[in-house]
Parts: C-alpha cells; sequence; structure tokens
C-alpha cells in the first residue's frame, strides 16, 4: 500500500496535495490504516503537512493539505537500485529504475532476477533462436518477450542485442523488381499508405527500384529490421527513400526510421504535393522540432519555404491526393540520385 501510494505522489502533477486526493488515491481503505500510511509517510518526509491549512477533526488527526517531497521517494528508489546493482550482472544496466516507482521495479524485479540468473549460469548466447525458445530459456515463458512486456525489459537493460533473438516482429510486406537483384546499388521506396503501395506496384518492374515496401504507418520502425534478412543482398549499396503523409506523424515516421538505417525522404513524391491544394486538420498532431528541421535539409529552400507555410496554416497533404498516373510516373522518371 506504501509503495501504491508513492508511486501516486510520483505521478501527481503538482507540489501540494490536499488530504481528499490521497483518499482516492486508495479508495478501499478504512481511515485508521490510511491515517497510519500518511503519518508512516510523514515521518519519512515524504508529506510534510502545510500547518495554516488546518486538521481534521478525526483520530488520528491528519493535516487537510500537504507539500511531496518527491526527491525523498527518488531517493528511496536510488537506495533500492544501487543495492541491487551488486548483485546483478554488470552487463544488466538498472538506471533506468531510478525514474520509474518502486511499484514498477516490484513488478519487473522476478524477471530480472531470472535474467541474471540466466546470464551468470550460462553467459550470453553465442547462436540466435526464435523469441518464443529464447524467453523460455530464460523466464520459464514462452511469450514473456512477445506479449508480456519482456522485450522493453531487455532493451532497457541494454541486453536485448547480446541475447541474440530472431525474429520478434512481423516480416515487411514489399514487392520486389527481379530484374534489378543485380544491380551493385539497390534503391528501395518505403510508402506508408496502401493504396500508394498498390498504385505504384504495377509499374515497380519498369522502375529504377529493387523494392516496394508498405510501411503499414508506424509499424515499419520496428518491421524494417527483419527486411535485410528477407532480402539478403549484404555486399551491395542501399538507399531507402520514405514517402507518407505530409504532416507531423509522417514526418516523424521517417525520423524514427532513419534512427535506424539511412533512408530520404522522397522528394520527387513530396514535391508533387505543391501542385494541389492542401488539407485542413489534424490539428491534434504534435510536431517534434529535430524531426522536422532534419526532414527540411533534403528539400530546396523554396520547398523548404513552402512546407513551413503549409503547417503554418493548419495543413497537410494525404498521399491518397495524388493520382496514380502522377505516382506511377514520378516513380519511374523522377530524379533518384542514381
Amino acid at each position: 500500500m506504501e509503495n501504491q501510494m508513492k508511486d501516486f505522489l510520483l505521478k501527481h502533477k503538482n507540489k501540494k496535495i490536499n488530504l481528499l486526493q490521497l483518499e482516492r488515491a486508495v479508495p478501499s481503505i478504512e481511515y485508521e490504516p490510511f491515517a497510519e500510511l500518511i503519518l508512516s509517510l510523514e515521518k519519512q518526509k515524504v508529506l510534510q503537512r502545510i500547518h495554516k491549512s488546518g486538521m481534521n477533526s478525526k483520530n488520528p488527526t491528519l493535516a487537510y493539505r500537504y507539500i511531496i517531497n518527491k526527491d525523498k521517494i527518488l531517493q528511496d528508489i536510488k537506495a533500492v537500485i544501487l543495492l541491487a546493482k551488486k548483485n546483478f550482472h554488470p552487463s544488466i544496466e538498472l538506471d533506468i529504475y531510478l525514474n520509474k516507482s518502486i511499484e514498477k521495479w516490484q513488478i519487473d524485479l522476478s524477471y530480472l532476477k531470472k535474467l541474471n540468473t540466466y546470464i551468470k549460469t550460462y553467459g550470453f548466447p553465442t547462436k540466435r533462436a526464435l523469441a518464443h525458445e529464447r524467453s523460455y530459456e530464460i523466464f520459464q515463458d514462452a511469450n514473456y518477450i512477445t506479449e508480456g512486456g519482456g522485450r522493453t525489459l531487455l532493451e532497457n537493460t541494454k541486453v536485448w542485442n547480446k541475447l541474440l533473438i530472431w525474429p520478434v516482429n512481423n516480416p515487411v510486406s514489399f514487392g520486389v523488381n527481379m530484374q534489378a537483384l543485380s544491380n551493385d546499388t539497390h534503391l528501395h521506396l518505403i510508402v506508408e499508405n496502401k493504396d500508394t503501395y498498390y498504385s505504384l506496384l504495377p509499374v515497380l518492374q519498369n522502375s529504377q527500384f529493387t523494392t516496394l515496401l508498405y510501411g503499414e504507418g508506424k509499424s515499419i520502425i520496428s518491421t524494417i529490421d527483419i527486411f535485410p534478412q528477407q532480402l539478403p543482398l549484404p555486399n551491395a549499396t542501399h538507399k531507402f527513400f520514405y514517402f507518407g503523409d505530409l504532416d507531423y506523424m509522417g514526418i516523424e515516421i521517417w525520423y524514427l526510421l532513419r534512427q535506424k538505417i539511412e533512408i530520404q525522404p522522397a522528394v520527387p513524391l513530396y514535391d508533387a504535393f505543391s501542385h494541389h491544394h492542401m488539407t485542413i486538420g489534424k490539428t491534434y498532431q504534435r510536431k517534434n522540432e529535430v524531426a522536422m528541421s532534419e526532414f527540411l535539409t533534403y528539400f530546396s529552400p523554396q520547398q523548404q519555404s513552402s512546407i513551413t507555410e503549409l503547417f503554418k496554416n493548419g495543413g497537410y497533404y494525404p498521399p491518397g491526393i495524388l493520382k496514380t498516373e502522377d505516382l506511377q510516373n514520378i516513380m519511374n522518371k523522377g530524379k533518384w540520385g542514381i
């Protein structure tokens, strides 16, 4: 119960909190154990009474308002993590838990102990294994890595790549230009939209591209990991291009992909938007300043100005605004930097 309350206090947006809000954090508890909990947090200096706000008339007596000492809560978490570090294998990074609640630490602890035992006993594997196999080896639960949050835990503790797990993500959906497979340089076009994919697929064989990939929105950020195994051309040069909605989300998808592979915006396709009227909407999307800044560097000063003005006016462009004939013509005749 105490850890639950500390977790609640850490997440509370304000530095001050009233008694009613504290009661709502643990609605099923009677007053006496609730008061003991609050008094214990006072003793630990997690909560400090605001005396001028008054005291209630119940027994034990509690203040109507408190100041939350979040630093004290984090100090307690830090002490727990630092102690755990002494017993865990040095390859298992635990620092991420310094900014999380004790409750989150306790939820993950049983899995962390199993991970620690596995690495200390067997070391890191030298051969790849399917996700469910490795999951059972480490956690005695075949589904934990793929369905129970295990991948996040392994990534957060910086051991994911060392455990040689293959694969976890779904495969990429893509078409192949068989005539281009013998090239030394391979161009790959990733499109976010399914309609765009089917519009371009019929002319892929006559294009400069080796593959046309269906991004399926944000899914491509994880599925791209398996693409080199799906199309093994290790000794060739690869150039990736991305085309999606010209909105904040589409730009962020490109930016997140860029953290994994070298990929450019498909400038010839984005430039085609300039011949159409913008669509108004998607004001709920958040702007990633870094993503936008890097995205614009691939465009001419005039194009940069047009894109900046587009967003300033609350507009965006969906790929569906372009006709199939125009898309196919750009794919075949566009300047793709070969």
